[in-house]
């Protein structure tokens, strides 16, 4: 159990420097100035967690009360912001800041945040861990999308919640009926990382309305 603690740790670092930097990558779209970004930045790097810990718990969110996160999120796109900086004065010739970097960043993000938001709720059941598992992979996309005055890519992009909904699903029901936990996280992580990205690629689509 120690292990997979260690490992969910280790994983929600990841998730927050990738979502960080999907969300300093879009404000910079826009032409943000560097409190933008490192604001949109931020909130996207966090914003899933808060929400789900404002939902199943009565304490105050974690990333208010254990700041490395908020501070990995500042840093993240301080350093995004600097290297596009330097590609626009050309003293590095690649990108950090084009769509390839942004999708695979959000992607990183969107599978180890719903494993981590799903194992927050395991003990509340499995409708409950799910949806938790969704909301806190999504959330900070949200936020982000909302804040750049966009519609949210969760609701009309290709294969996104249901990404999310795979990992969840995969990660909950192969640890209730006991298999690794450390295995299973990485797996049901790769499924959501690699649904969301071959959506992408293949530009995979649920029905919508017309």
């Amino acid at each position: 159990m120690q292990c997979l603690v260690s490992f969910l740790f280790i994983s929600e670092l990841v998730g927050t420097v990738a979502f960080a930097a999907s969300g300093a990558i879009k404000a910079i779209k826009y032409k943000y100035d560097i409190m933008g970004i490192v604001t949109i930045g931020a909130i996207t790097g966090i914003g899933g967690g808060v929400l789900r810990d404002e939902i199943i718990s009565e304490n105050t969110p974690g990333a208010f009360v254990d700041l490395k996160y908020a501070y990995i999120a500042i840093v993240v796109s301080l350093l995004v912001y600097a290297f596009y900086m330097l590609k626009n004065k050309g003293i590095i010739k690649h990108s950090v800041t084009n769509k390839m970097v942004y999708d695979i960043c959000d992607a990183i993000g969107l599978g180890v945040f719903a494993i981590n938001g799903t194992n927050a709720a395991m003990e509340n059941g499995a409708f409950t861990a799910v949806i938790m598992g969704m909301l806190t992979a999504t959330g900070g996309g949200i936020l982000r999308d909302i804040l750049c005055l966009e519609r949210p890519r969760v609701f009309k992009e290709e294969i996104y919640i249901t990404a999310a909904l795979a990992g969840s699903v995969t990660f909950y029901t192969l640890t209730k009926i006991g298999l690794s936990s450390i295995i299973v996280a990485s797996l049901s992580i790769l499924l959501a990382v690699m649904i969301r990205l071959m959506s992408i690629r293949w530009q995979w689509e649920l029905p919508r309305a017309s």
